[in-house]
């Protein structure tokens, strides 16, 4: 500590890790953990992973995170499992509409494979560009930033791959089109432009410090807007949706949890890289204090995150 606050990840860590428990603890709750089961929601849906991807997963993840997150020594092993946690929590609670499809079928298991992949790779990238706040130049966290964006544009691919079947379908936008539907996947193509954006910043070379602090708030600035169209997305949706029906009414707190969970999780998975990657200067923080330009020993540095 350099002020007598706690490092920036470690606080987020330990809100973050208090909200995932809370959020498991409502799988308890029979009125909301029972919903999908009793409609068309549920349909395909396994009991088991359900409870497995909102109970099991995220207490899990959310006790390592209040047991380690403020162990320096241990921040590779949070970093780790927040990882593996983050992808768990995808697979199990989206995984089964893929995972239930015949083993012959390869478009969907290329797609889970994208979706995993994605999932892994955008908070270890996001995680890295905190860390570069701090030290833009570090050749580790650099390589690690790279590789992070490559992950995400190798799932780019896979899934560009997987839904090529696809492309002779240009009328799902038409007339009668499901608006909730539309609009998810308008803001799931917007989402996909800022993600792919920040991992080409990642890529591009750095020519002195003041230009890696600049390249890492673009990418900070990005993922928050990656992240702002993944909340509106499944929220704008899930209202047309109601529009539609009034009937799926009841089902929107289900999916409002398992969005939380979603988000919780990844927002775990981010802060736990950065504070891995910043394990050498533990007093990792955001520049909310003091300018880029008082960090950068009077360089000049703008697009800071706000």
């Amino acid at each position: 500590m350099t002020d007598g606050r706690p490092p920036y990840a470690e606080r987020w860590l330990r809100i973050l890790g208090i909200a995932l428990l809370a959020e498991s603890a409502l799988t308890f709750i029979p009125w909301l953990s029972s919903m999908p089961w009793d409609s068309k929601a549920g349909e395909g849906v396994s009991i088991v992973m359900s409870f497995l991807g909102h109970a099991v997963v995220p207490g899990l993840l959310g006790a390592i995170t209040l047991v380690t997150y403020r162990r320096a020594e241990r921040a590779a092993v949070l970093r780790n499992a927040a990882v593996a946690g983050v992808v768990a929590v995808e697979f199990f609670l989206v995984g089964w509409y893929f995972v239930r499809e015949p083993v012959s079928n390869l478009w969907g298991y290329s797609e889970l494979l994208s979706i995993l992949l994605m999932v892994a790779a955008a908070p270890a990238l996001w995680g890295s560009a905190l860390a570069r706040l701090e030290a833009p130049r570090r050749e580790p966290l650099l390589l690690f930033s790279r590789k992070s964006a490559g992950l995400v544009q190798v799932a780019f691919i896979i899934r560009f791959v997987a839904r090529a079947r696809y492309w002779t379908s240009f009328g799902w936008m038409g007339s009668g089109a499901d608006a909730g539907f539309v609009i998810w996947s308008l803001t799931e193509i917007v989402e996909s432009v800022f993600l792919l954006w920040a991992s080409i910043e990642s890529m591009r070379q750095t020519v002195d410090e003041a230009d890696g602090r600049r390249r890492a708030a673009k990418m900070h600035r990005m993922m928050r807007l990656w992240l702002i169209c993944i909340v509106l997305g499944n929220i704008v949706g899930h209202v047309f949706q109601v529009l539609k029906d009034h009937g799926a009414f009841r089902q929107v707190p289900y999916y409002l949890w398992t969005l939380a969970i979603n988000l919780t999780s990844t927002m775990i998975a981010v802060f736990a890289v950065a504070r891995s990657c910043g394990a050498a200067a533990p007093t990792l923080q955001l520049p909310s204090s003091e300018t880029l330009t008082e960090r950068s020993g009077g360089v000049e540095s703008t697009g800071g995150p706000s």
